[in-house]
């Protein structure tokens, strides 16, 4: 018996040490592949601007096409089903026509992740505390 509390005694020490460093290591990975997303839809837009002559003016105009249909402006086969979709690793991502270029946001879905994105034709990404919207006033992403 006291083998066994001794046993969950470390466990319980080895949690502590190493448990936030876990989430630390965890927050980062989740903010290096919703960056990685936007980077991807980014080059997306750029193929079908080059393409089509436009920017998509949606996430599901950079997507696969329905099985038997051909690629085209409404599903250029640009993206993956579920980035294309809107979401992917916990984040919802939408894209909207803004000027003559577009403006993507990437939005935790609910308690999922620690900051909203924002990005646009400039490719610079901004971010914000998830409780607020990320915008072209956010700060940039280091």
């Amino acid at each position: 018996m006291i083998e066994v509390a001794i046993v969950l005694t470390i466990i319980g020490i080895l949690l502590a040490v190493v448990g936030p460093k876990l989430t630390e290591i965890l927050s980062g990975a989740k903010h290096s592949a919703v960056l990685q997303h936007i980077r991807a839809i980014h080059m997306a837009q750029a193929t079908y601007y080059s393409k089509f002559g436009r920017f998509a003016e949606s996430l599901a105009q950079l997507g696969p096409p329905p099985a038997a249909s051909e690629r085209g402006p409404q599903a250029a086969g640009l993206l993956p089903p579920d980035l294309a979709a809107g979401e992917r690793t916990g984040y919802r991502y939408a894209l909207a026509p803004s000027g003559e270029g577009h403006a993507l946001t990437a939005t935790p879905s609910p308690a999922r992740g620690e900051r909203s994105y924002y990005s646009d034709g400039t490719m610079i990404v901004r971010h914000a505390p998830c409780t607020q919207m990320a915008t072209v006033e956010s700060p940039m992403v280091n």
